[in-house]
């Protein structure tokens, strides 16, 4: 009964409900139905917490309202009406968070999307000062490995808007990561390979917006270099091998070999359990590393290949562009791309056309049907010049490889062409090149856009290499 329900009740109760339905995730066939019914279930309480929060906020503690947040972000439901009523209640109780509830809030919060700037930003600066005067690695005073991890993923995870109040238009995203990066560096050897690997993530996408973020990843990263028995052993899952990878190359390690190479053995080891966003990703990664052990490559795209159905045309692209950049040719992935990516034409982005024709002119693979469904996909695209997307470096690619390959362009040079013109002036001096050699492959005589490639030209000869 709702009247029966107090503070305390309310969190208990979201709480075992977010508890039981995560404890059947994976386990049960009736595990989508038991998350669906404990996401009613918190729904239903939060109702009741939000009415009774608005009005007496003064019960309801901040171990309360943490726990409440966090049972949504556990079942992924939002409850804008329950983030309102704790802003409220938290104010005048913030100096009272203990450092789980401050990151088991903040974790809620970004596992839902919510865009609530102001009470994200009000737990920001909580945990910024705390992690200030840090007591320590209990729970019940200071900040453990495992708030840390949820702390930073969370700053990850934010919503563009939340990001941009927290890093572009305040100091305190940046002030925060420094203050975790700091966190890691003195806990680095308590980290589970979980946290590890969450925790390297986070910092990764918050470096473009802060450099603070590479001294906490690379902290993590030396500790993973040195821990190979946690590879060997299986303590990673899928997940981890894949996000510490991309974190690793996001963060360009590439300067650390012994690292690469034990990424390169654990990737080659679970190469076959991967799926195929993981697949993707590491392979994008270790090109990115400029990894020098190919084998572990052809490892990854034979996994690749075999799950070609599955995958979407961006997953298509980034891989086979990713082994192209080593100048990796691997038949049974490219043959399968071939029609896979055929029946995937709808989906394809002006960065997939792109990237995916350009991996088969680098690799000198002829896929006749696959380039000419590019070449009405980037028609149909390219129709409307004001509502294109493609980018110059995206059409110099497209434009290239159909004229490294002598595929027909006879439809798409026209509309390329007109799409290039109206950015001509953004080209860089590589895109330029690249661009005039292709039109001359081509035998292109419109003298009129080729006038201006070098008047463009002419103005950023600077930028030029001898080449």
């Amino acid at each position: 009964r709702d009247e029966l329900l107090n503070a305390i009740n309310c969190a208990a109760a979201c709480g075992s409900a977010a508890k039981l339905s995560a404890s059947r995730a994976g386990k049960f066939s009736t595990a989508p139905a038991a998350v669906a019914d404990a996401r009613r279930v918190i729904l239903g309480v939060c109702d009741v917490a939000t009415s009774a929060m608005t009005h007496e906020p003064r019960q309801w503690w901040p171990r309360q309202c943490s726990a409440m947040l966090w049972a949504l972000g556990k079942v992924g439901a939002r409850h804008k009406g329950l983030e309102d009523a704790i802003e409220v209640a938290l104010e005048p109780r913030l100096d009272e968070c203990k450092p789980q509830e401050l990151s088991n809030a903040l974790w809620g919060l970004a596992k839902v999307n919510s865009d609530r700037v102001g009470l994200i930003r009000m737990l920001g600066e909580r945990i910024r000062r705390s992690l200030l005067v840090d007591k320590g690695t209990d729970h019940r005073t200071g900040w453990t490995t495992q708030g840390v991890s949820n702390a930073a993923w969370s700053l990850g995870s934010m919503t563009a808007d939340a990001s941009r109040e927290m890093f572009e238009e305040s100091a305190l995203g940046e002030e925060l990561v420094r203050g975790l990066a700091t966190a890691v560096e003195e806990r680095v050897l308590m980290f589970n390979p979980q946290e590890c690997a969450n925790t390297m993530w986070a910092f990764a996408k918050c470096s473009a917006f802060t450099s603070e973020a590479e001294r906490g990843a690379r902290a993590l990263a030396a500790r993973i270099r040195d821990e190979e028995d946690w590879m060997a052993r299986g303590d990673f899952q899928c997940q981890h091998v894949s996000n510490v990878t991309w974190a690793c190359a996001k963060m360009n390690m590439s300067d650390d070999k012994k690292l690469v190479d034990v990424l390169s053995e654990a990737c080659k080891a679970y190469a076959s359990d991967l799926n195929v966003q993981e697949l993707s990703m590491i392979l994008w990664a270790l090109a990115t590393l400029a990894i020098s052990d190919h084998n572990t490559m052809e490892v990854l795209a034979n996994a690749a290949a075999e799950k070609a159905k599955e995958s979407s045309a961006q997953q298509m692209a980034t891989s086979a562009h990713a082994l192209a950049k080593l100048g990796i040719y691997n038949a049974s992935l490219m043959n399968a791309y071939k029609f896979h990516a055929t029946q995937r034409r709808d989906e394809f982005q002006p960065r997939d056309v792109a990237f995916l024709a350009w991996a088969y002119a680098k690799l000198d693979v002829k896929a006749p049907k696959l380039f000419e469904m590019f070449s009405q996909v980037a028609g149909d695209m390219l129709y409307d010049p004001e509502y294109q997307t493609f980018t110059p470096h995206h059409l110099t690619m497209l434009l290239w490889s159909f004229a490294m390959l002598s595929e027909d362009t006879e439809a798409l040079v026209p509309v390329v062409i007109r799409a290039m013109a109206t950015m001509i002036d953004d080209f860089n001096a590589r895109d330029l090149t690249n661009t005039a050699w292709a039109l001359a492959a081509l035998g292109c005589d419109d003298k009129s856009f080729i006038a201006s490639i070098g008047a463009c030209a002419k103005k950023k000869l600077n930028e030029f290499n001898s080449q």
